[in-house]
């Protein structure tokens, strides 16, 4: 789950340094950080169903909570295969001048730079209620461990968005 951040980073320098015209360019870079504040909603949502369980006594709400979370992370590889779609359309474009690479980073870093920052502080988030989920119930730790897992599948996702093609 903490490594989001470097596939995303990696993604926004591709979509500034490979090059297009810039109306197409700017599609994709606008697109890209659309994608990030979707993925930064996702992961509340992941949080409150997980901080909702570690306060429920009740099984059959905790069951209902679980599930919830996990629904969730469908939604994170989603905005995952998205950013893919994304890094292919910048890959096949021509390359862009030294020039429109620093308006291209003048102009969107500071959103670029907010929606990662944003994402990263939501995944924090989401980590430090699984953390306390698991220990405030040791014994209940394998429940999570489906959650965990579907949170694994969509860092899969993400990891494709650094891997050369």
């Amino acid at each position: 789950m903490k490594k989001f951040i470097a596939p995303l980073g990696a993604l926004c320098l591709t979509l500034v340094l490979s090059g297009c015209g810039s109306d197409l360019r700017e599609v994709l870079i606008s697109g890209t950080i659309e994608k990030l504040n979707k993925a930064k909603t996702s992961l509340p949502n992941i949080k409150t169903n997980v901080a909702k369980w570690d306060k429920e006594t009740k099984d059959a709400e905790k069951t209902k909570l679980l599930k919830s979370a996990m629904d969730g992370t469908n939604s994170l590889r989603g905005v995952a295969r998205e950013l893919q779609e994304i890094k292919q359309a910048t890959g096949q474009l021509d390359p862009t001048t030294k020039e429109q690479r620093e308006e291209y980073l003048q102009k969107y870093r500071d959103r670029l730079g907010s929606a990662v920052e944003g994402l990263k502080k939501e995944q924090t988030g989401l980590n430090d209620a699984l953390i306390m989920a698991e220990k405030n119930h040791p014994q209940l730790k394998t429940a999570l461990a489906e959650l965990k897992q579907k949170l694994q599948l969509a860092q899969s996702e993400f990891d494709v968005l650094t891997k050369q093609q």
